[in-house]
């Protein structure tokens, strides 16, 4: 029970917390905890365009690879804050990286994973998300094959 653990991470205060407690759970329950980032490139350049005014389509195929590129290293960097409170307690862990929607791939990465629970933040890095689609975390609470654990 609880010995396989996800935990989503997007470089907030609350998915670090998420880690944390993740790592004292699978402490008590000798588990080990799969760390996950999802980046988006379509998300982030819709709210760049929104806060900049600027047009998707004119960016030159360079620059998406480009833009593409950052927002990756951006998702290994928060994967490795995570990956150091792991460590730090002496928790296995490993790293996901994926591209695509946040909650279609949490969702499939538990089920691919036979994941026995899921440790989220209560709010990510922008409210932006919330007030466009909704809050992530209560969508992974809704669609989840296992228990959610939500952190405040």
């Amino acid at each position: 029970m609880f010995c396989n653990i996800l935990v989503p991470l997007d470089g907030s205060d609350n998915s670090l917390r998420a880690a944390d407690v993740a790592a004292e759970i699978a402490d008590k329950f000798n588990g080990r905890v799969t760390l996950l980032h999802v980046y988006s490139v379509n998300l982030t350049l819709s709210i760049y365009r929104f806060s900049e005014g600027t047009e998707v389509s004119n960016f030159s195929p360079e620059m998406m690879s480009e833009i593409s590129e950052i927002i990756r290293k951006a998702g290994e960097k928060i994967l490795s804050k995570g990956e150091e409170i792991m460590k730090a307690k002496g928790i296995p862990s490993k790293k996901l990286l994926v591209r695509g929607h946040v909650v279609q791939e949490i969702i499939k990465k538990a089920r691919e994973n036979n994941i026995e629970l899921i440790v989220i933040g209560a709010k990510g890095a922008s409210r932006v998300d919330t007030l466009l689609i909704g809050g992530v975390s209560e969508k992974v609470v809704r669609n989840s094959p296992c228990p959610v654990l939500v952190i405040k």
